[in-house]
């Protein structure tokens, strides 16, 4: 581990540093997530894979109805593609949904009935990567391993690496940084935990570097103080109300496009295939017509919602039988859907 250090990061004592202050500052700053107070490997699944793409704040009131709904991962692998589509309003990203049934159904008839805390069979199951299965398997077990997602990846990038940190070296640096036994009283499987909550709470995509207590251990820190004084400087900041400098963000890192006249042609398909979906599950258990949701959508081509109609088809997500959309109600194997 030392040779491997010393390419990445200066020395073990650096690493300890912020390994402790991280940690010192996630003791007072921790958020109290539901799923952080269980070791149930399911229920950690549940919310990892609610996680993906979306933000806390919207998991968290559907995390607990929807383990009440699928208590067991029995219980989810017996269900119908209907009944998780329908537990999943409001979370967006509903191919998700049928990887999580999907994936429940794997562990019923391959692994029976228990959820593998072990990576690489982890990573075997529809909807997992090497985030997901390494989340699960560090927050069920205790034991770390490598975590890299956004967040993780912007904080360890900047400590160590600076503003713009080369993707090798990142991966590397992340490996590195991972404790492998108790620091400042916590196990070692909460130092996922706190690099998360840092990266959400203060280390963000724009950073509040004026409340963080690693600014003598960053080496980004410097080069984010001078970018930050140059864009408060009158010259730079001419001319920057034009309409290039008027985009939002939302979530994590998508545009948030703007509604023109029209086709809307810049609007994404996920946008208008979550419409769909939920103009479905406002009339379940009724099927609803092609012709109701033309006139609802009407600000796009019939050519395109026939698309968008087949693709869902496609996905597993929606059953078209004649002119009428509906849930997939029968418990049938669920096709894999393509794509994440």
């Amino acid at each position: 581990m030392d040779g491997r250090l010393g390419s990445v990061v200066e020395n073990f004592s650096r690493i300890h540093k912020v390994q402790n202050t991280l940690l010192r500052w996630f003791r007072v700053h921790q958020r109290d997530l539901p799923w952080r107070h269980t070791k149930d490997p399911y229920k950690i699944l549940v919310s990892e894979i609610m996680l993906q793409q979306t933000q806390v704040d919207r998991v968290m009131p559907k995390y607990r109805p929807f383990l009440r709904r699928f208590p067991t991962v029995q219980a989810l692998a017996r269900a119908t593609p209907r009944d998780v589509l329908l537990a999943w309003e409001g979370m967006g990203y509903n191919r998700r949904a049928l990887y999580l049934l999907r994936a429940a159904q794997d562990i019923v008839q391959r692994f029976h009935g228990r959820v593998p805390t072990d990576p690489v069979l982890l990573r075997t199951l529809p909807g997992i990567g090497d985030y997901t299965a390494a989340a699960v398997a560090t927050f069920s077990t205790g034991v770390p391993y490598a975590l890299a997602d956004v967040n993780v990846r912007r904080v360890m990038g900047r400590v160590f690496l600076g503003a713009h940190p080369v993707e090798q070296k990142l991966t590397q640096a992340i490996q590195d940084t991972t404790p492998h036994q108790a620091i400042a009283g916590f196990p070692p499987g909460m130092w996922g935990h706190a690099v998360m909550d840092f990266g959400a709470l203060v280390c963000k995509a724009k950073p509040r570097c004026e409340a963080c207590p690693l600014q003598q251990h960053c080496k980004a820190y410097p080069q984010l103080q001078l970018q930050d004084s140059h864009n408060r400087s009158p010259r730079a900041n001419r001319g920057l109300s034009g309409p290039r400098f008027a985009s939002t963000s939302s979530g994590r890192g998508e545009s948030r496009r703007g509604n023109r006249s029209g086709s809307h042609p810049n609007i994404p398909d996920r946008i208008y295939r979550g419409k769909i979906l939920q103009l479905i599950r406002e009339h379940d258990p009724r099927p609803l017509s092609l012709r109701a949701v033309s006139a609802v959508l009407a600000d796009i081509s019939a050519a395109r919602l026939r698309r968008l109609v087949r693709g869902l088809e496609n996905d597993g997500l929606l059953v078209a039988t004649g002119r009428t959309l509906h849930f997939a109600n029968e418990g049938i194997p669920v096709r894999q859907p393509a794509g994440s």
